[in-house]
């Protein structure tokens, strides 16, 4: 979130009601104050109330052996029992 824009403090964007520019990224400020981006809001996924993160899923598909890109994306799911995602992965070759 931002209060304004670098360098045009006189141009300030459409803002919440404590004054912050809503950026569309999940994050928080832990004690020390340091800022951790956990994803991005529209990429979160919602599945029978629990909230699923699919950069936390893409971190870990990526530490699998061979694959080089891997990306979950959220999709309509017609029932909480169904996983409601699109995964694709781009593996290198392994000899």
């Amino acid at each position: 979130m931002i209060r304004e824009y670098w360098q045009h403090s006189e141009r300030r964007p459409s803002c919440d009601a404590q004054g912050w520019f809503c950026t569309g990224d999940l994050g928080y400020l832990d004690d020390e104050g340091w800022l951790y981006i956990k994803d991005r809001s529209k990429d979160m996924i919602n599945r029978g109330g629990e909230k699923i993160y699919s950069l936390e899923l893409e971190n870990i598909l990526s530490t699998y052996r061979g694959v080089r890109e891997v990306a979950v994306i959220p999709t309509p799911a017609r029932s909480t029992a169904k996983s409601p995602w699109r995964l694709s992965c781009r593996m290198a070759s392994i000899t």
